[in-house]
């Protein structure tokens, strides 16, 4: 080895040369400024620096030693030796070795974490042996390498790490002005911004620039607020890719304020524009939820599992009356019930008990509404029930309408009944009034057998008007207007009621036979007076009282406070009054009386059509109905009907006798009654006709098919075996269509008088039919024919 005395410049040029070989300092590193002073003091002395090379695993390559502008190279010798006495004692003098005299020399070892990574070769040529002092300098220098190496392993260690992480690792430097300057930037500005850390640093308005302005602005007040509370935020703003596209940025950072008024931003900023979108997307499901929520029409609300809303929607809130904030946290059935406890039957808390969905119809007289309730279950992560969800679905209408269909079907199998009664009973009226008026015929007018048929006669007709009203009643007969003498109907409906109202109650009666006639239908105006007279019962039936029914003619005029604006014309009507001494009404009832389906009576009394019917019927006559009530004082009805003959009349019209039509035609006649074919072959013939009776349908047609031509008209029964009336007409029409044909029938659910005229039938009569009725319609059948 040459040995030369070396100068502190160059011992400080061989340390920088060994560490810019260990761990890549650059010769301006801030660690030499950092460097102590012993160390700077041992640069300072005579000493010459030598060259170290890096430690492998166990060997070491033969040392170099370098002198400034001398070189040589001497190859030194045991390796291997020199390797294990510095890993073992820490350090290596030249005495160990043999070199040169006047060379001492120390080999150091250079360590990072527990494991030497480089030997340091160290000496001087002024004595062959180490002091001390001297020694301990070396160790220094062997020390300092030691830190400036770990030192830069853990800056590289975390540049690896920074390089690694999706996140961008930052620092900005925030200048008085505003001016922005990225001084360090990780490699995770290619995963959040797209751009490499070099563009960032170079060109910071590539990143600043491109805020939303709104975003730039909030960003640089939360960076001054938080430097001035030296304090970390979170900040989240939009930028603009120089593509277009829009991201989210979210900034993670602490900022720090210099004496000179620059602030640093250290911290990380990542892309949640993935994020956002899903928050945007739950936001917007959220609304869409909320929105389909209250836009259901029943009642929806969410409980927990103690019956207690925590959630109505907007159909809730009108049902309830109250705002979601008033009606979140009371309990289900202190809104719907007023009530302390829940509702017997509450599927709600069927829920709670077993966890299954379960469904009740519940009535809530505190809200007058019937519901259907349905409760669902709603669970949580574990499976454990955490609350209910509650559908009312107000279906009172639709009770209603359930009460209308029952009563439909009540009507209709009342007059499938009535139907087949009034046939079989028609059928028996037909005979006793048949053979009443045959009777009658018989007997000298005026005499006292000839006014005890006449009677006979009168209640026959009684019957056949009842039978008319049944079939009125199931919907069965048509409607229509006649003249009518009013007080005969009152007091026929007066007779049916003493058999039905008990002792208890009184019936005073005022009936004025004079008060005149009027345009209606018996079956209707008997409704009208059986209505108002049950309502008056009924509301004595408990105490007892008097049922007035007052009937007279009354004059209507322009000024009339009584009936004023009912619209009546001014003139003559009926009035029919109709009082109880009953409970009476209130104001509020009145106004509701009316109505379909109101009523104030209990379940199985009635429908509350009564009164809607009574007021229908009379509007329809272009009569009025007025009603006056106090509570406890009994109750009023004034039933106005336009008069249409006076009183005198009446009489008139009662006295005049019209004879019976005669002919002389033939004609063929057929029903299944024997007793009935007889009857009207007796009234037919007293009439003048020739006539054919039958009681069977082929052997009529057989006849008709041996002369058509003989016979001028037939009469025949709807309901027969083999074959129908009907059936029987399409065949006699067939064979000649100008065959004037009556049907008569008691009633027919397959055929009425617009279907029988439309098949070609002549006349279409209802039984039973009496001797006038029939010369009428035979009469009328045979002229219509020939002309």
């Amino acid at each position: 080895m040459v040995t030369e005395q070396g100068t502190p410049r160059n011992l400080l040029n061989g340390f920088i040369k060994i560490s810019q070989y260990l761990i890549g300092l650059p010769e301006d590193a801030d660690i030499w400024q950092e460097a102590p002073k012993a160390l700077l003091n041992f640069f300072k002395a005579d000493i010459s620096f030598v060259d170290a090379r890096r430690h492998q695993k166990t060997t070491m390559e033969p040392f170099c030693f370098s002198l400034e502008q001398n070189h040589c190279q001497h190859a030194v010798a045991g390796s291997r030796q020199i390797t294990d006495e510095v890993m073992r004692n820490g350090f290596l003098a030249s005495e160990m070795l043999d070199l040169p005299e006047r060379h001492a020399m120390a080999f150091l070892p250079v360590s990072h974490a527990h494991q030497v990574v480089a030997v340091l070769a160290v000496g001087h040529c002024q004595d062959s042996h180490l002091g001390k002092e001297e020694l301990d300098i070396y160790l220094g220098v062997a020390s300092l390498l030691e830190t400036i190496l770990a030192k830069k392993i853990s800056e590289q260690r975390f540049q690896l790490m920074a390089d690694n992480v999706p996140e961008m690792l930052f620092r900005i430097a925030m200048q008085p002005d505003n001016a922005k300057t990225f001084d360090y930037v990780s490699k995770g500005a290619f995963h959040v911004l797209g751009c490499s850390p070099e563009e960032l640093k170079s060109t910071p308005l590539l990143f600043f620039s491109k805020l939303v302005k709104g975003d730039s602005l909030s960003l640089d007040q939360q960076i001054i607020e938080a430097a001035a509370k030296r304090q970390r935020f979170i900040h989240t703003v939009c930028w603009h890719t120089p593509e277009g596209q829009k991201k989210y940025i979210e900034f993670h950072a602490q900022a720090l304020q210099e004496e000179d008024g620059t602030i640093y931003l250290d911290g990380a900023a990542q892309d949640i524009t993935t994020r956002k979108q899903a928050e945007e997307q739950i936001r917007k499901a959220k609304e869409e939820w909320e929105r389909t929520f209250d836009a259901i029409g029943d009642i929806v609300t969410l409980q927990d599992t103690e019956m207690r809303i925590l959630r109505v929607n907007q159909a809730a809130c009108k049902a309830l009356k109250g705002t979601p904030e008033e009606l979140v946290g009371k309990y289900c059935y202190e809104l719907f019930a007023a009530e302390t406890d829940p509702c017997p039957g509450c599927p709600a808390l069927a829920t709670i008990q077993d966890g299954k969905i379960n469904s009740a119809e519940i009535t809530h007289k505190y809200l007058a509404c019937t519901f259907q309730v349905s409760s669902s279950p709603l669970v949580d992560e574990a499976g454990r029930l955490a609350g209910i969800v509650h559908f009312a679905k107000d279906i009172s209408k639709q009770k209603k309408l359930e009460q209308q269909l029952l009563q439909a079907q009540k009507m209709e199998a009342i007059g499938t009944l009535a139907g087949g009664i009034a046939h079989d009973f028609n059928n028996i009226l037909a005979c006793i009034l048949g053979y009443a008026d045959l009777i009658l015929d018989e007997l000298p007018e005026g005499g006292k057998l000839w006014l005890q048929q006449e009677q006979v006669i009168k209640a026959g007709d009684r019957a056949k008007d009842l039978v008319k009203q049944i079939l009125a009643f199931s919907r069965q007969a048509e409607q229509e207007q006649i003249p009518l003498a009013i007080h005969i109907v009152v007091k026929e409906a007066i007779k049916l009621l003493r058999s039905s109202i008990p002792t208890t109650i009184e019936i005073k009666e005022n009936i004025d036979p004079k008060s005149g006639m009027v345009l209606a239908d018996p079956t209707q105006l008997h409704q009208i007076v059986m209505n108002l007279c049950t309502n008056a019962y009924q509301a004595m039936r408990e105490t007892g009282g008097v049922l007035a029914i007052t009937l007279s003619a009354c004059q209507i005029e322009d000024d009339d406070i009584k009936v004023s604006g009912a619209g009546l014309t001014p003139g003559s009507y009926v009035k029919l009054a109709i009082s109880d001494t009953g409970c009476g009404m209130d104001q509020k009832t009145m106004e509701n009386i009316f109505d379909p389906y109101f009523t104030t009576k209990k379940i199985g009394e009635g429908t509350g059509l009564g009164l809607a019917m009574v007021h229908g019927i009379v509007k329809t006559y272009n009569g009025h109905i007025t009603v006056h009530s106090e509570p406890g004082k009994g109750t009023t009805f004034h039933v106005y009907l336009p008069q249409i003959f006076p009183a005198q009349e009446v009489e008139t019209l009662k006295a005049v006798k019209i004879p019976y039509p005669t002919g002389t035609e033939k004609i063929l006649i057929v029903d299944d009654e024997e007793v009935l074919v007889q009857m009207e072959r007796l009234m037919l013939e007293s009439l003048g006709y020739k006539v054919f009776a039958h009681t069977n349908s082929k052997e009529l047609l057989q006849t008709f098919k041996s002369a058509p031509q003989d016979f001028d008209l037939v009469i025949t029964d709807m309901t027969m075996p083999e074959m129908t009336g009907a059936d029987l007409s399409r065949q006699i029409l067939a064979i000649r269509p100008d065959m004037p044909i009556i049907l008569c029938t008691g009633f027919s659910a397959l055929i009425d008088k617009e279907k029988a005229i439309a098949a070609g039938i002549s006349e279409y009569i209802m039984k039973p039919v009496v001797k006038r009725d029939l010369a009428k319609v035979v009469r009328k059948a045979l002229d219509e024919n020939k002309s």
